[in-house]
């Protein structure tokens, strides 16, 4: 394990051009590579407080948005994973051509999904503090420290 760690720490250039590439090309000449950032949790956010809302319409009571908050904070988190995900298990496939011809950890490929996937995960983390701050009127308290 320490050895495949030190092999690892050894092709970092490789792991930073190759998801410094997925960055690029995911948001070269797009703005919808932005917005598509913050959109797809925003998605899920809009269908989770629509469901409280037809929820508490068929059941009479009071419309509770409360819980948007603790859903918008997971899908940020579950848009990650699923990036994650997706983009790890394609990344070997769609570099075939270098991994049969060069030399270095397989590893890299999938690790590089990810941290690609990482930047999204940002854009859209920072839209959602930004949102829970002036629209939700939200004080972080000691609960916050989590995020770290």
């Amino acid at each position: 394990m320490i050895d495949q760690l030190r092999r690892l720490f050894r092709a970092r250039e490789i792991l930073y051009l190759l998801a410094w590439r997925d960055i690029r090309i995911r948001y070269k000449q797009s703005v919808m590579g932005l917005l598509w950032a913050i959109l797809l949790p925003s998605l899920v956010v809009g269908a989770a407080a629509l469901v409280r809302v037809i929820a508490s319409q068929w059941s009479g009571s009071h419309v509770d948005l409360g819980g948007v908050k603790s859903v918008m904070v997971r899908a940020v988190a579950w848009s990650l994973f699923i990036g994650g995900i997706r983009f790890g298990t394609n990344s070997l496939t769609g570099n075939g051509s270098l991994v049969t011809k060069i030399a270095f950890p397989k590893e890299v490929f999938p690790l590089a999904a990810v941290v690609s996937s990482l930047f999204d995960f940002l854009i859209a983390f920072v839209a959602v503090v930004c949102v829970l701050l002036f629209f939700m009127h939200w004080t972080p308290g000691a609960n916050a420290l989590w995020l770290l």
